[in-house]
Formats: structure tokens, C-alpha cells, sequence
């Protein structure tokens, strides 16, 4: 992980050092730029390698710095298996419009897990899991144990 993050950092520097050859600015352009744009590159970056997925005794929680969303067990409908996302979701976490207001944490390709709440302003909540189907049966244990 570590070598893919100096891997980032090295590339978003190239490229902006790169711009600065090409169309040539201010030095203190560049002094300021580089900074500021590199702060929001590890912002994005740390964000996105502390995306994690908790089920507690009373609740889910997905997290993705500084993001938090909680769904206690009283507030979910079902919870189901997504095979696949669509390519077109991107990554990091979500937001989009799909037989109601959908927000995802996505982390990786392939299948997810599908919560469906009850009366909540995102009817739907995607978590991209290591082991979607493990941690579907993990939900449905914990929520039975609750009832």
C-alpha cells in the first residue's frame, strides 16, 4: 500500500511539474500550487484508504473520512447481493438516483452488499466489502440477535 501511495504522490508531482514546464507561470504560482494541491491529493488519498465497514450489536456504519453513515437495525428493510457495479460509479463515496436516492461506499469492483432502509432520505446503501456474502450473513445474524 505504502509503495502504491509514494507511487501517487510521485506521478501527481511529475504532472504538475510537467504543466509548469509546458505553459510557464509565476514562481509563486508554483510554490503555492504545489503545496495546496498536493494537501488535497493526501486528503483524497487518506480518505480513501480508511474506508471501513462495521456491524455492531445495534447498527451498520460505513466510514470514509471524514464521512460517516450510520444505519441502525430498526431502519433496515433488507439487505441483499449486488453482483455488479456499474463501471460508471467511479470510486470513493457516491451518491446517485436509481429507483430512489442510492449513496455507496465504493471501494473495488465486483459484488457488493445492497441495504435497503426504511423511511431514510437514501432508500438504498451500497458497501463494497471484502466478502460481501460473509458480511451479509453477519448482518442478518447481528440483526436477528437484535429482535
Amino acid at each position: 500500500m505504502y509503495a502504491l501511495m509514494i507511487f501517487l504522490i510521485g506521478s501527481i508531482t511529475a504532472i504538475m511539474l510537467a504543466a509548469m514546464a509546458i505553459e510557464p507561470a509565476p514562481t509563486w504560482v508554483g510554490l503555492l500550487m504545489f503545496p495546496a494541491l498536493t494537501a488535497i491529493y493526501l486528503f483524497a488519498l487518506f480518505s480513501f484508504f480508511s474506508m471501513r465497514f462495521e456491524i455492531s450489536d445495534s447498527a451498520v456504519t460505513a466510514t470514509m473520512w471524514p464521512f460517516r453513515t450510520r444505519v441502525p437495525f430498526e431502519d433496515i428493510e433488507s439487505v441483499e447481493l449486488v453482483e455488479k457495479l456499474p463501471w460508471w460509479i467511479g470510486w470513493g463515496q457516491r451518491l446517485w438516483y436509481r429507483r430512489g436516492l442510492v449513496k455507496a461506499y465504493v471501494s473495488r469492483r465486483g459484488s457488493a452488499v445492497l441495504i435497503k432502509r426504511k423511511g431514510a432520505r437514501f432508500k438504498n446503501l451500497v458497501l463494497t466489502v471484502h466478502e460481501p456474502g460473509m458480511f451479509k450473513e453477519k448482518l442478518e445474524q447481528a440483526m436477528m440477535g437484535k429482535a
